[in-house]
């Protein structure tokens, strides 16, 4: 793939690219910008706001992703652990596969550097309660699944690096091979 395709792929926001990873593996490269209130800015408020009402939604060819960066305090408020003063930020996605196919998500796409489940609740260790072995199981059970597949519609977290103000990331999707490749019999 050339640089001046990928980039018209990047601007013109949703759209199927040849994934450079896989040649001949249709991607779908989805790319989404949240911004962040109050991040700036603090602002009591007396009921908690669901941030999937903020999230943005993207669709083609029978698959949506909806994302949402969360800011430090419904991060706190979905965690129980201040995440952003160790420079957390989860990001939400929902992906809708109405296709007959399975895809899989690039976590790199949404940050080359994010962080692992087990990452977080090592950091989280000896902080509050519970004890580890619940953390880590918080943060497995929040991460979004990397493999998506047909008529399916999982949600979950990726955990990157805080990003303060307005947080641009891309989702991408490989559709996974039909077959995976091997020697013919």
């Amino acid at each position: 793939m050339t640089d001046d395709i990928r980039e018209a792929c990047r601007i013109s926001g949703p759209r199927f690219c040849v994934s450079p990873g896989v040649p001949g593996v249709p991607c779908i490269l989805l790319l989404l910008v949240a911004l962040l209130y109050g991040c700036a800015t603090s602002s009591v408020q007396t009921e908690p706001v669901d941030y999937r009402a903020r999230a943005e939604t993207k669709t083609q060819d029978g698959v949506s992703v909806s994302a949402v960066a969360l800011d430090s305090e419904e991060s706190l408020n979905t965690f129980s652990l201040p995440l952003a003063k160790r420079g957390i930020q989860p990001v939400w996605i929902e992906v809708e596969n109405r296709a007959d196919e399975k895809f899989v998500l690039m976590l790199l796409s949404v940050d080359p550097d994010y962080f692992a489940p087990s990452e977080i609740a090592w950091m989280f260790r000896g902080e509050g309660e519970p004890g580890f072995d619940k953390k880590m199981d918080l943060f497995l059970d929040q991460h979004i699944p990397i493999v998506i597949p047909p008529r399916d519609r999982p949600s979950g977290f990726v955990y990157t690096n805080l990003d303060p103000g307005a947080k641009a990331f891309a989702v991408e999707l490989n559709r996974a091979p039909a077959k995976a490749p091997g020697p013919e019999a």
